[in-house]
């Protein structure tokens, strides 16, 4: 999982303006957003996300208006049935193992 955390770290903002969540679209501070490639997620989608995925043991959990086309998390291209599911927006997805890698890192940032 230390590989895993630092590609979220170095990867950076490479489609999105910086600081736009991709979960709620929305402007963020920079130290409210945890970015991976091509995508980014704010405290409060984390929040959202991991109540959704809470108790669940379904593949997927849909967050906020998504679908369920989505088979791999946006962070780090895994299959949602091998890391314990996906909570997925309309833009992006994440398994929990990257939403307890992105709590790590939003709590560093004092988010």
């Amino acid at each position: 999982m230390p590989e895993l955390t630092a590609i979220i770290k170095s990867v950076g903002n490479w489609f999105r303006p910086p600081g736009t969540c991709s979960g709620c679209d929305e402007s963020r501070e920079n130290k409210s957003i945890v970015r991976g490639p091509g995508v980014s997620l704010c405290r409060e989608c984390w929040n959202e996300a991991f109540v959704a995925m809470k108790g669940q043991k379904h593949n997927v959990v849909t967050v906020r208006g998504s679908n369920t086309s989505f088979e791999r998390c946006s962070f780090c291209g895994h299959r949602g049935v091998e890391k314990g599911g996906l909570a997925t927006w309309p833009n992006m997805a994440i398994c929990a193992d990257c939403l307890l890698l992105c709590d790590e890192i939003l709590a560093e940032q004092g988010v």
